[in-house]
């Protein structure tokens, strides 16, 4: 595009900078933003700043990341924060965490995903009492967590999966095809994540409660399925759509974005 004589624009970099973030590209990423204001007189925005995060994160350079957004000259919103809690959860630095949480919570009190998210970090590494004052924390402010719900479509009907709902008509038989299901899977390599249950409990225990995950329920047939996916669920709804020679489209709910 410079070659050609084409000044980048402020959204040029937004895209370009997103690639750097998912190609692992992050020595080129930061060359890039630093030119921005250096050789084109862009000043960063706030979803440049973002971006940044973004790639740090994803490359697993977790104090730089933490050590960036300190350092910004603009107040990092909840999603860049957010951000580089996601990635404390994926390299299990619950010490990060537990300092972005602290702002990040502060920030919206009111949004449960971030608790939830702060608790898994804790749950991953053991932290079973900070599991706990998580919940104590959510419980005095009145947060509470939406059940985890999907949404599929057979033959032009819509069927509405909840956490612990069994109100189904069919319960019974998706219960028993669940399990056939399940025994399939198995024998194609599927294990159940369950390093993100927040009781401390047993593997066994833990595997029971997640096979029973409702959402995963929403997974048995030729469909489309709407959803907020939990690692475990995009497992396993993979080695479904393999075993059973199904074309499964996944369609993930709307997240915030930087």
């Amino acid at each position: 595009m410079v070659k050609s004589g084409l000044k980048p624009r402020d959204i040029t970099f937004t895209y370009v900078l997103s690639a750097c973030s998912r190609g692992g590209l992050v020595g080129e990423g930061l060359e890039l933003f630093e030119s921005m204001k250096r050789d084109y007189g862009i000043e960063p925005r706030l979803e440049h700043y973002g971006c940044i995060v973004d790639l740090l994160s994803r490359a697993g350079k977790l104090a730089e990341a933490e050590k960036f957004v300190l350092e910004m000259p603009v107040k990092p919103n909840a999603p860049i924060s957010g951000a580089l809690l996601g990635a404390c959860r994926i390299h299990r630095n619950a010490e990060i965490a537990e300092r972005v949480g602290n702002i990040l919570i502060p920030l919206i009190p009111e949004h449960s995903g971030y608790y939830v998210l702060l608790s898994n970090i804790y749950a991953r590494t053991n932290r079973w009492e900070n599991v706990e004052s998580m919940r104590q924390m959510m419980k005095e402010k009145g947060v509470k967590k939406p059940p985890g719900c999907s949404l599929i479509e057979v033959d032009g009907k819509v069927h509405n999966f909840t956490m612990g709902d069994e109100s189904h008509p069919e319960i019974d038989m998706i219960e028993r095809t669940w399990e056939e299901i399940l025994q399939n899977i198995r024998l194609a390599g599927y294990t159940g994540n369950t390093s993100d249950a927040l009781f401390d409990i047993d593997e066994e225990q833990k595997e029971s409660a997640l096979h029973r995950h409702s959402e995963n329920k929403g997974s048995n047939g030729n469909s489309t399925i709407e959803k907020l996916a939990s690692k475990d669920c995009h497992t396993a709804t993979k080695l479904i759509s393999k075993v059973f020679e199904r074309e499964l489209i996944v369609r993930p709910k709307p997240v915030p974005s930087i």
